[in-house]
């Protein structure tokens, strides 16, 4: 019965049309059916096909994928620059790099040189200011050669920028730096024994300004010789450039500064000279050439010393060590002094003259003179294994 009234009901339901009208329909006519075309057929099947599937090609395979060996970590960084401070502390030392270092010009004595960064002209561009010898009527005077590799070759040679005074045997020791756009070398000259000093705006052509400081008078440990001269610009804008001297018929020599804001404008420390011989071994008769470095609290100088005097007497024996100071007035010798000695004997002069560089990346060099003195050797202070 139940079922005979359900049948009955879907009969009337399929034979009467609804009062709502075609338009307004809620039924699902043809138009509204989803036929084949309207069907999710294969191509728009939601699930990917062959051409929609991350294939071999697409999957990220072993060689795609960033493994250790890509991953610079902390064994493929560069190591940090050994310091001065880790020189103190025995764990760097100096290292011979470059014997000789790679200058073109003609070999011969003396070969002093001081490395300056030129990042400003290429990132690598170093300028190598040293004795030469050859360029003119002269016995030496002060040459530059360019590297734009960091210093590791020089492939220009630029010749003599700074000749000696007319009348004078040589130019030589120089030292080079940079204040307020304005480079300024200060050197030694013969014949009058007197630090000079030049200025150019672009490290390539300089003029000469004439002697830069006075001797001392009255016995004044300055009187006979101001020699070998290294300079440095601190973080405040002052100038402080070191140097050598002894008194009127003396030989042997003491380090003393002088300072101030400008050039023109230098004066003599009153506790000069600051630095002198030990009183024994290697420099306990001489120290010059002091060429100053600045790191944390401390400043610190690398200078030669010898034994007897300044002389390059076959009895006499060279080298170079560092010493550093809080306030430029007490210095403390390094305990592994000297880092280099002169060969042989009788001695003489060699493995002397030494100037400090900090590279543009941190690293630490000094330049000397070779045991012969006839090359310039590159020292690199790096970490001990």
């Amino acid at each position: 019965m139940r079922t005979s009234l359900l049948l009955s009901a879907l009969l009337l339901l399929v034979a009467c049309p609804s009062t709502v009208d075609d338009d307004d329909s809620a039924t699902i006519d043809d138009d509204d059916v989803l036929d084949d075309d309207d069907a999710l057929d294969d191509d728009d099947s939601v699930v990917s096909d062959d051409d929609d599937a991350v294939d071999d090609d697409d999957v990220v395979d072993d060689d795609d994928v960033v493994d250790d060996d890509d991953v610079v970590d902390d064994d493929d960084a560069a190591p940090p620059a050994a310091t001065l401070a880790d020189l103190w502390a025995g764990t760097a030392s100096f290292v011979a790099d470059q014997d000789p270092v790679p200058v073109v010009d003609p070999s011969s004595g003396h070969r002093e040189a001081c490395a300056v960064n030129r990042t400003d002209i290429g990132p690598q561009t170093v300028y190598l200011y040293h004795r030469c010898f050859g360029q003119g009527a002269w016995d030496a005077s002060i040459c530059l050669s360019i590297s734009h590799d960091g210093g590791d070759t020089y492939a220009e040679f630029q010749g003599e920028v700074v000749a000696p005074q007319a009348g004078h045997i040589f130019a030589v020791a120089p030292s080079v730096f940079e204040k307020d756009g304005t480079w300024y070398m200060v050197y030694e000259e013969s014949n009058v024994a007197a630090v000079y000093w030049a200025q150019s705006a672009d490290g390539l052509s300089w003029t000469v300004q004439g002697q830069l400081l006075d001797h001392g008078g009255g016995g004044d440990w300055d009187q006979g010789t101001l020699s070998t001269p290294g300079a440095l610009v601190t973080g405040d804008g002052n100038i402080y450039v070191f140097y050598a001297g002894f008194p009127l018929g003396g030989n042997v020599m003491s380090i003393g500064y002088a300072s101030g804001a400008t050039m023109q404008s230098l004066s003599k420390s009153p506790s000069n000279p600051v630095f002198g011989p030990s009183g024994a071994g290697w420099d306990g008769a001489h120290v010059s050439m002091g060429r100053p470095i600045k790191e944390g609290a401390y400043w610190y100088l690398v200078y030669e010393g010898a034994d007897t005097d300044f002389t390059c007497a076959t009895s006499n024996r060279y080298g170079w060590g560092m010493a550093r100071s809080l306030d430029t007035v007490t210095w403390e010798r390094h305990p592994g002094n000297p880092f280099g000695l002169s060969a042989g004997s009788p001695f003489g002069c060699g493995n002397d003259m030494p100037s400090i560089w900090r590279r543009y990346d941190g690293e630490i060099f000094v330049f000397h003179t070779s045991a012969d003195t006839s090359r310039i050797v590159r020292e690199h202070l790096v970490a001990t294994p």
